[in-house]
């Protein structure tokens, strides 16, 4: 099993930026604190499944996969 660079961590505070972004209308508006959306890395389905990949200086790829509850 991998050791986790914990000197290059994700925050809290950055994963809950990111799974507020994700549900943004719109994958071109989406980005927050120096997150960066990748152009074909979204996918929004009317179900409510939002799947976003990101970037930033510091990662090359991170995938942010919320679901939202339906009435």
């Amino acid at each position: 099993m991998p050791t986790p660079n914990n000197n290059n961590s994700t925050t809290l505070l950055e994963l809950a930026l990111l799974a507020k972004d994700v549900y943004k209308e719109n994958a071109e508006n989406r980005g927050v604190n120096g997150w960066k959306p990748q152009k074909h890395g979204s996918l929004d389905k009317s179900s409510g499944l939002q799947i976003q990949n990101y970037q930033n200086d510091e990662r090359p790829n991170h995938t942010v996969i919320a679901i939202s509850g339906t009435n």
